[in-house]
This record gives C-alpha cells, sequence and structure tokens, in this order.
C-alpha cells in the first residue's frame, strides 16, 4: 500500500512537470529595449506611443485597450529590434503575439524573426509571418536557459510606414524538481497524517 501510494504521487509529480506554464508580463519578464521610433501621428498618444505597452500583461487574447500596445515607424527603422528580460532563465516552448487590429488601416506587424538567447548565445530562432486577426497568436519555439527575448520585426501589413502590435507572451515547462519537491511534500503531508 505504501509501496503504491509513493508511486502514485511520483507519477503524479512527473505528470505535473510535463504542463505549460504560462510567463506572463511584468512579472516573469519585462520590456527591455528597443532600436524603434514610435510613429510622428501616435507620439501624444501614452495607449499606444510606449514600447513596454507590449509587455504589461493585457491584451494577448482580446486585442487593443487601455495602454496596449506600440504603434512605430518601420521604414525609419528596419528591422525594428525588441528586447526583453526574463526574472530568471527559462524553459520555452511556445511564443504569442497579437498583431493589435483596428483602425481605419491595419498595419498589424507581418514578417517577423525571434531569438531566444542566454544573454550572450543564440540558443533558438524561428522566422515566421503573423496573421492580421486581433487573436493571440502561437508559434512553435523550444530552448533551455532562456534569459532574453529578441523581436525582430521585419515587415508589416498595409501600405502605411507603421507597424503595431499589441502584446507578446511565452510559455515554459516548470523545471521537473520543482514539481517532485512538491510531489515529495505532499507524501510527507500524507505519511505523518497516518500517524
Amino acid at each position: 500500500m505504501k509501496t503504491k501510494l509513493i508511486a502514485t504521487i511520483a507519477a503524479c509529480a512527473l505528470a505535473g512537470s510535463a504542463g505549460a506554464q504560462v510567463l506572463n508580463a511584468p512579472v516573469d519578464f519585462t520590456f527591455t529595449s528597443w532600436d524603434g521610433v514610435v510613429s510622428s501621428g501616435i507620439a501624444g498618444n501614452p495607449s499606444y506611443n510606449n514600447p513596454a505597452n507590449t509587455a504589461n500583461g493585457s491584451g494577448i487574447a482580446s486585442g487593443p485597450g487601455p495602454n496596449d500596445g506600440i504603434v512605430f515607424d518601420l521604414p525609419a527603422q528596419t528591422p525594428t529590434t525588441f528586447i526583453y528580460t526574463f526574472g530568471a532563465a527559462e524553459t520555452i516552448t511556445t511564443f504569442s503575439i497579437n498583431t493589435l487590429v483596428g483602425g481605419a488601416v491595419d498595419f498589424g506587424i507581418r514578417d517577423f524573426t525571434l531569438n531566444l538567447t542566454d544573454g550572450t548565445t543564440t540558443l533558438a530562432t524561428i522566422s515566421d509571418t503573423a496573421a492580421l486577426n486581433n487573436q493571440e497568436q502561437v508559434f512553435l519555439i523550444g530552448a533551455s536557459g532562456v534569459t532574453t527575448a529578441e523581436l525582430i520585426v521585419n515587415s508589416a501589413y498595409g501600405i502605411a510606414s507603421s507597424a503595431e502590435f499589441s502584446e507578446i507572451r511565452f510559455n515554459t515547462v516548470p523545471e521537473p524538481s520543482s514539481a517532485i519537491l512538491l510531489g515529495l511534500g505532499g507524501l510527507g503531508f500524507l505519511a505523518r497524517r497516518k500517524r
């Protein structure tokens, strides 16, 4: 009976370690820097003139809202690079983005490259095309020991001289050691109750 209980708790701990965990801004990662230029027509609008809005924790699935995105001049700086820093080294499995659709002319970002690094070495790279759909779009990318993400925007939809996006997000796999410790804690609790 005791052996069966230990095996069950260990299996639960390992199964828990396989589930994805959402890394949300600005708790798990933050905007660090960019080399872009805010679009002149939007410079006075704090909802769309601050690149830190892309990692403020709102707008990944629901689209534009207060303080929810960046509109930038892509021709003035092509490509435009956004840098994000993680609070701890992470194992990243997916990357999500919302292209911020709205207004008379939509110019959400289109072609992009995402580099995951440990601060010095590139661990994983994807180059892809985002859809103009005002929804969370998920892209697969995998790397361990990630401390920095570089989002490089190469092009945008529409004919305007601007590009825009609302929010980014990352998913990670929790460390197995954390899940095992939780399982062992549960085992200790059950053993104590049995006495």
